[in-house]
């Protein structure tokens, strides 16, 4: 796939490979592919393969993940940053729904090449921008989940299918879920806002 040099990467719900070779070939795959100018939003919440992945992209660095089981829903940030306050709505101090409490965190990471969106409560990511590659990631496998492609702002149950849209398939808040409002919708709309237009200005097929 990656030597097809798509536009834009979204990686699916779980992206759980159990075999150790394998997942650092398609971590290899995906580094290149970042390296090349693609635009990766990597949904995952497997803390094998993130850290397969984050080693592959830090040659020299230890990555681990630590599960949040439980922890339905959680904060964003109050930067301005157009993945917060971006084209589909400012979510900036808002919550994300975690679909199904499966969110996971990442340690090791030098911080300082990261814009941070989300937090666990002992502050380590979640939820992150690179700042020099074209990446987004997000560490709950189901937060862009919807169930059917059905429409409201109830849609789904309480604490799984956090993403809701209106009957012209807009991003809408979703209120229904366990402990508030969230965002899910605005968030995943934001972020493909984002990788358009890097992909179109900054991406693997962009003229040089």
């Amino acid at each position: 796939m990656f030597d097809e040099k798509p536009e834009i990467v979204l990686t699916g719900f779980d992206l759980a490979i159990a075999d150790a070779g394998n997942r650092a070939a398609i971590a290899g795959y995906m580094v290149d592919y970042l390296n090349k100018g693609g635009v990766l939003i990597l949904v995952l919440e497997r803390d094998y393969m993130a850290k397969s992945f984050f080693e592959a992209l830090y040659p020299g660095i230890t990555v681990s993940g630590s599960a949040l089981i439980g922890t339905l829903r959680m904060q964003l940030g109050f930067m301005n940053d157009e993945i917060l306050n971006g084209p589909f709505g400012d979510i900036r101090g808002r919550f994300f729904g975690n679909d199904a409490g499966g969110t996971i965190s990442i340690t090791g990471l030098p911080e300082e090449d990261l814009v941070v969106y989300a937090r666990d409560s002992g502050g380590k990511p979640t939820i992150f921008k690179h700042k020099f590659y074209n990446l987004v990631f997000i560490g709950d496998g189901g937060i862009f989940a919807n169930l059917n492609g059905g429409t409201g702002s109830t849609t789904g149950t309480a604490t799984t299918y956090p993403l809701t849209i209106d009957s012209n398939n807009r991003p809408v808040t979703k209120t229904s879920w366990s402990g508030g409002d969230v965002e899910n919708a605005r968030l995943f709309a934001n972020i493909m806002a984002w990788a358009i237009k890097q992909a179109q200005f900054n991406g693997i097929n962009s003229p040089k």
